[in-house]
Formats: structure tokens, sequence, C-alpha cells
């Protein structure tokens, strides 16, 4: 008597559903496999046809095989290699008891392409989408017991590919796609006096706590317009999107705009520093919030001594918190040298300096100032300081330093000499 033979249909159709998947990891595996042997015997051609091409030359029939062995060995390095690369696609992992999966790459002639958008259509609903990887991968979860047609666009929104008919997956099913840019088909245009399409919407990307520039340039790369972007003060997050509108995950379609408020430092007032000692200024400046950035000396005829005369940005005008504020402050002007042998001998000597390098960057007149400091009113006087010893001469001129001071005596001296000459 014959036995009856039970049949577990649900088993059986889930192991079916998996053949697919398991010749792949079978097939994949032996191109594993093989690989490393190929890439050694490709190595031995290319040693061989070096070989061949030294001892008998170019034009040799011997030379002509072997590269013809070398070049078959090169294609089928190719195609394991291609092969080999659909390895590093990670397998979909359904969301959902009633989800399907589907995972591939892109490439044009043979090589992955990244950065570019492949998006999964369920009808006029967007399913899911993701961005290809270095190796041009990229892996979906998509509704089953629906049409599944697949798009991919580049980085300027401009579509490259778009699946010519749809495909449609049972529950858990996963499904590998190659697309070739180079190879696949794209959708014929309607004719003139069709339906105009309905524009494609999408889900909008969420942008709050994005630099302003990365918000940007992830809004460019959904074919969106940045609208008004307002700045809010906010200490905490200067720079950073605070909000967005529409709010992410809003319907959109490309040509939309968005509009953005950016954090930004509070906005102080500067305050007027014209007419304050210079020493007085840090202070206020700090209780407006704001720093002393330079404090450049000026010599302005009447003006006191210490007292800001100019100051930059303008009083009054807007700032953020923690700017610098720039000034200008009057310094007293040494009075000229009533001397005129000793003032030509000074102004003789500072040219010659100059020439060297030496005090280029000191206002003109620096050196006769610095004689009339000295307290050297007359020529028996610069005379007796010309003998004194560097370092005494140093002190008295307020010079940096002996090498500096060497040089200005030399000067000095060399000027007094060509004038009494």
């Amino acid at each position: 008597m014959a036995r009856k033979v039970e049949i577990d249909e649900q088993a059986l159709g889930e192991e079916l559903r998996r053949v697919g998947e398991i010749a792949d990891r079978v097939r994949l595996a032996g191109f594993g496999l093989s690989q490393p042997l190929l890439q050694m015997r490709r190595g031995q051609l290319e040693r061989e046809v070096a070989r061949v091409k030294s001892r008998r030359g170019e034009d040799h029939p011997e030379v002509a095989r072997a590269d013809a062995a070398l070049a078959a060995v090169t294609r089928r390095a190719a195609v394991f290699d291609a092969e080999l690369g659909r390895a590093r696609v990670d397998r979909p992992v359904p969301k959902t008891d009633t989800s399907a999966g589907i995972s591939g790459q892109v490439v044009r002639s043979g090589t992955p392409v990244e950065g570019l958008t492949v998006t999964a259509w369920a009808g006029s609903e967007r399913a899911d989408f993701a961005c290809t990887d270095r190796h041009g991968a990229f892996v979906l979860d998509v509704p089953s017991a629906q049409s599944i047609v697949l798009s991919v666009r580049d980085a300027t929104g401009a579509e490259l590919y778009r699946d010519l008919s749809g495909e449609t997956l049972l529950p858990g099913q996963q499904r590998y796609r190659e697309i070739d840019l180079d190879r696949a088909g794209r959708p014929c245009p309607e004719p003139d006096g069709g339906p105009t399409p309905e524009p494609e919407r999408f889900k909008l990307v969420n942008v709050v706590g994005q630099t302003e520039g990365d918000a940007l340039a992830l809004l460019r790369a959904q074919g969106l317009q940045v609208g008004e972007i307002s700045r809010q003060p906010s200490p905490e997050s200067p720079g950073l999107v605070l909000a967005q509108k529409p709010r992410a995950g809003a319907l959109v379609q490309r040509g939309d705009q968005v509009a953005l408020v950016v954090g930004e430092h509070d906005r102080v007032t500067v305050p007027d520093l014209i007419g304050l000692q210079v020493d007085a200024v840090p202070e206020v400046l700090k209780r407006a919030r704001l720093q002393l950035g330079e404090a450049r000396p000026v010599d302005v005829p009447g003006a006191k001594e210490g007292v800001v005369t100019a100051q930059k940005p303008e009083a009054g005008s807007a700032a953020s918190e923690g700017d610098r504020v720039d000034v200008e402050f009057g310094r007293r002007r040494s009075p000229r040298l009533s001397s005129p042998s000793v003032l030509r001998v000074a102004t003789l000597a500072e040219e010659r300096l100059r020439t060297q390098g030496v005090g280029a960057e000191e206002p003109v007149g620096h050196l006769e100032n610095r004689l009339v400091d000295g307290g050297i009113a007359d020529e028996e006087a610069l005379d007796a300081l010309l003998g004194e010893d560097h370092k005494i001469v140093k002190e008295r001129l307020g010079l940096r330093t002996l090498a500096e001071t060497s040089k200005v005596v030399t000067a000095l001296r060399q000027a007094r000499k060509d004038l009494q000459g």
C-alpha cells in the first residue's frame, strides 16, 4: 500500500522563493574562490608576454599568441570583478511582514556610479529611495503585491533611467537589479497633445540642525528652491537651521520653495567710543558684549594724547555678539629739533637706515623724535651721545636691540661726517 505523502505547501513556497537567492550566493562564492587563481594566471601571462618580446622581438608569432591569451584572461577577470562587486551589496531586510526588498548596483559600462538617487515608486507614491555608495550599490524596502517602478536621477535631478515596466514582488521576496546606464532604456516622450503627467511629489528632507551650507545643498539636490532665509538669535546654535517651512516630511515637488530660519549670535549695538580715553575702551566694549580689535596710534593735529579719534564699525551700527571693534587714538607728536644741523643729520641718517630696512615700519621723522626724547638738542649733545657705550645709546633713544642701536649710531656718524665735509 502506497504511503500518502503530505506536502507543506507554505514551506515549499518559502524554499522555492529562496532558490534565486541561494543560487546567487553559490555563484558569487565560486567567483570569490576563483578570482585569486585568475589573477595569478594573468600575472604569469603578463610575464610570459614580456619574456617572449625581449627574446624574439615584437613581431614574432609567439608574441601574438601570448597577447591573445592575456587578453582573454583580462576579459574574464573583468567579469569576475563585476560579479564580486554584486557580493558587496547588502541584502535588503524587509521591515514588515508585507514588504519586500530590492537591492542592486548602478553601473556605466561596468563601472559603479556613486551618488545617484534610486527611487522606488508604487503607483504615484514614492515607496523608498537610496543614494548609491562607492560600489554603486543601493538597498530599498518596497511594498509587496504592487507594481514597483525604479527611477535613477543624478544630483541635478535629471532622470537617467526609469523602468519601462513595473515589477510585482511577494511578501518577503528579495530581488537583485543591476542597472547599466549605457544600456538601459528611458521612457519615450509622449506624443503632442497627450495628457500632462501629474508632478512627481515626494517627502521633504529634514534640514533642521544642519549647517546652512549643508541644508542648501540637500534642498538643491532634491530639485527644490531656497526661499526666504531669516535669522534668529541663538547663541547655542549659530549657523544651524532652527526651522524650515514646509516642515520635514511634507509632500513637495521639484521647484517648490523652502524657507529657512538660521541661528546666529545675538545682535548688539556698537557704542560710541570717539572722545574716550583708549584705556577705557575695553571695558566699554565688554559691557556691550564686544571686543577691542586693533588700537592704532595716529598723529592728529590738535588731538589729545590717548583719546579715541575714529572707530570701525561706526557707533550705532549692528554687530554680532563677540565681534571686534577697531579704534584709532591720538598720540603726542614730539617737538621738532631746534638745531637745523642736528635736524639735517637725523633726516639723512633715517633715509640711509630705511634703505637698509631699519625702521621702515616707523613713521617719517621717528629718528628726530627719538633724539628729542633722548635730550639731544644740539651738535654738542649729539657728539657726546655718539661717544657713549651702545647700551647707553639704546636706553636713551628707546631702541629695541643692540644690533639696531649699532646701525643707528653708524648712520648718525656717517650723516654727521657728510654734512660737515
